[in-house]
């Protein structure tokens, strides 16, 4: 009876498999234990001591780690980042979002919010909007009035911070303001404001030498039109000059002259 011994490469190979393995099962023997203790009430395997919050400006940090669920007894080893990120992004606010551990004890959140690009009046409040029309946060007292803006001459009690303005003739406003912006920078630049009332939608320029009244809808098209109009207007001779209010509410515009 013949035996076969082992050749030296497999005698190799075999120690090679044990060096890898035996840390292998001490790691995974770790992380039950540490899995373990930290399911003991007052015992926190490596607690989150700091949370570092940037690009945020109109979201508070409460709201954002209120959001993620990171408390003050949370484990950074077993925090899942991927399911703080998802909750960020589940917020209409926010339009990224990155999370770093750094050990032992700190977590990088890396935030970015939608821009703050239009102002809303509504009934004793104002507020910001994003460019899809998402309500981002409350105006303090003091900032800046940004043309062109918008009046909403309605009750406000259905406008929430972090949802999609309630108004469809707002969001028309601003599905057409951005393409004009695009289109006609120069002229974009000459719009004062709009007001959003139970007449309807009307627009005012900067230099308050006429008032549009758009009706109860809005769209790119009719503030094109509203734009070739006035350059014939301002075109045209001496007696346009007088004209204060011009009517787009139909097909064809109707022209109405100031009082001498």
């Amino acid at each position: 009876m013949m035996i076969n011994g082992y050749r030296k490469t497999e005698i190799r190979s075999r120690r090679v498999v044990k060096i890898i393995l035996i840390p292998l099962i001490g790691i995974l023997i770790l992380l039950v234990i540490l899995r373990f203790m930290g399911g003991v009430e007052g015992v926190t395997v490596l607690p989150v001591k700091e949370v570092q919050i940037y690009g945020n400006s109109y979201i508070n940090s409460t709201e954002l780690l209120k959001m993620m669920k990171v408390e003050s007894n949370r484990s950074l080893l077993f925090f899942n980042k991927r399911s703080a990120k998802l909750r960020l992004l589940g917020d209409k606010r926010i339009s990224g979002a990155e999370l770093l551990k750094v050990w032992p004890h700190t977590l990088k959140v890396y935030v970015a919010e939608k821009e703050q690009k239009y102002q809303l009046a509504g009934a004793g409040e104002r507020y910001w909007l994003s460019l899809d029309g998402i309500v981002l946060s409350q105006m303090e007292a003091g900032e800046e009035e940004r043309m062109p803006f918008i009046t909403f001459q309605a009750n406000n009690d259905d406008i929430r911070i972090g949802e999609e303005i309630p108004s469809f003739l707002i969001r028309d406003i601003l599905a057409s303001l951005r393409g004009i912006e695009k289109a006609y920078p120069e002229f974009y630049r000459r719009i004062h404001s709009f007001s959003v009332g139970p007449r309807g939608v009307e627009t005012f320029f900067r230099d308050k030498r006429y008032r549009v009244y758009l009706g109860n809808s809005v769209s790119e098209d009719k503030l094109s039109k509203m734009r070739a109009l006035l350059l014939v207007l301002e075109k045209g001779d001496s007696s346009m000059n007088d004209i204060r209010e011009i009517d787009l509410s139909v097909s064809y515009a109707a022209v109405q002259k100031g009082e001498k």
